[in-house]
């Protein structure tokens, strides 16, 4: 007969080989549990029955790598750390919807099985050496004093705790994400080689440690509030939901799931692999915004627009703004698209904001006032700064200026906006046609002298009777 431990592998490896045939691209469950373990990313439902399964790709190149560490952000995105032996480590970010995997290169190195930890507070991810900001995926070096960093997490009251590394691991640093400095310091009472840590909404910790155990505690971790002793060994990862619920990884393969009360739990082995395994919970699925049609509209009043993206219809949607500034007439037309009226604004690119109860949706430059300029942060010595002009109407005049940013305001009679820039000359001048969209292009000399060189493009754009001043575009000379 099988043992326990053996009919759970069992029948999750049956309901595994149900359901991959018919595996669709569509969102996470909130709720339900997803399982990074053996290479391949589980979503549990939350009887614990395997529902998903999808390999994650490793990086390019070749080398070895260990699949560790998952986590699910309000869009919908799971996030997957690739720990790397020789070469740095990857984020491999799924988008359910899309079907579609990306790969983000960070530095993660392998290292122990215990210590792979990825963690999301707001728009950061956290490993143990950095913060990793969404959805840029743009990095900051993390250095925690002490005894280095053993586990790294986030709690559901907003703090990011580090627990020291070493045996036993008893020491706790809380960390403001923010500022990634440290706020205060906790001792556990005794010698508890804790490998996971969280939080609940009022602070309370619950700590998972090497012994099989899962303990919750008081905000200061001096006093413990109750225990479990779940029968499985190594718990290495722990999260909680807002519902109450707790569910642990362990080193041989359990997904443990129990509550607040921790007086029961729940075990299954995802797909029957022995290998560890992290978990996370699907959180609540806030709106996403992917474009805006039409992408660009007049200044003076652009007029009903649609934003495109997903989860509206269950994110109690309360408004849209164009660079701040309120929509009239928002339609919640179904799950994937709002229609409003956008508000008159000023020249240039503006953040798109949708307004809703769960968690900021914004689309950064997501709609342009015309006439306006469109150009990169930054180009390189030897590279080609490519600018997007946006105009009114096709046909009209466009007069480009090069000149240094921040210059005195000019308003000239008859010209609506103003010329911002300074020591400003004439960089090229043409009728936009048949399009009101042009690209231009400017190859830098490979001049490393030209580093730290700061620009700024304007236009003046229309024709006679409608003649506008575009925004300032700044553009910075860097690696």
């Amino acid at each position: 007969m099988p043992t326990p431990r053996l009919s759970l592998a069992l029948a999750a490896l049956t309901a595994l080989a149900c359901t991959v045939a018919d595996a669709r691209a569509q969102a996470f469950t909130p709720g339900n549990i997803l399982a990074s373990t053996a290479g391949r990313l589980y979503e549990l439902d939350q009887t614990l029955q395997v529902i998903r399964v999808l390999q994650v790709p490793l990086p390019p190149g070749g080398g070895r790598y260990d699949v560790v560490d998952v986590v699910v952000d309000v869009t919908g995105r799971a996030h997957v750390l690739i720990t790397g032996l020789l070469n740095p480590g990857s984020i491999a970010t799924y988008d359910p919807i899309a079907g579609t995997w990306e790969q983000h290169p960070v530095a993660a190195f392998l290292g122990n099985v215990s210590d792979g930890d990825l963690t999301l507070t707001g728009s950061y991810l956290f490993t143990k050496s950095l913060r990793i900001e969404l959805p840029s995926f743009t990095s900051t070096a993390v250095q925690i004093p002490g005894r280095g960093v053993g586990e790294i997490s986030a709690g559901l009251d907003g703090r990011v705790f580090a627990l020291e590394d070493g045996s036993p691991r008893s020491g706790i640093r809380v960390i403001d994400p923010e500022t990634l400095q440290v706020t205060a310091t906790y001792v556990l009472p005794g010698l508890f080689d804790s490998r996971g840590i969280t939080s609940l909404p009022n602070g309370e910790l619950v700590i998972a440690d090497w012994n099989g155990t899962i303990t919750r505690y008081t905000p200061d971790a001096q006093t413990a509030l109750a225990q479990l002793q779940t029968g499985g060994s190594n718990l290495y990862d722990v999260e909680a939901a807002p519902d109450g619920r707790i569910v642990a990884g362990s080193r041989f393969g359990d997904v443990l799931l129990t509550d607040t009360n921790l007086n029961r739990v729940q075990s299954v082995i995802p797909g029957s692999s022995t290998s560890g395994v992290y978990v996370a919970f699907v959180p609540e699925l806030g709106p996403n915004v992917d474009e805006v049609l039409p992408p660009a509209g007049t200044w003076r009043g652009p007029g009903t627009v649609e934003i495109r993206g997903r989860f509206f219809a269950n994110s109690s949607v309360t408004g849209v703004r164009f660079g701040g500034v309120p929509a009239t007439q928002v339609t919640l037309v179904d799950d994937t698209t709002i229609r409003c009226t956008a508000p008159a604004g000023v020249p240039g690119p503006v953040t798109v904001s949708v307004d809703n109860a769960i968690a900021p949706a914004e689309l950064v430059d997501g709609f342009v006032y015309t006439p306006g300029i469109t150009a990169p942060d930054t180009v390189a010595p030897g590279g080609t700064l490519e600018m997007d002009l946006w105009l009114e109407q096709p046909g009209d005049l466009v007069a480009l200026l090069i000149g240094t940013p921040g210059g005195s305001p000019v308003t000239i009679p008859g010209i609506d906006s103003s010329m911002t820039l300074g020591n400003p000359a004439l960089f090229t001048l043409a009728p936009i046609w048949p399009t009101a969209i042009h690209r231009t292009s400017l190859v830098l000399p490979n001049n490393p002298n030209l580093l730290g060189a700061v620009g700024a493009f304007q236009g003046l754009s229309g024709v006679t009777g409608r003649i506008t001043w575009t925004n300032a575009a700044t553009v910075r000379v860097d690696d």
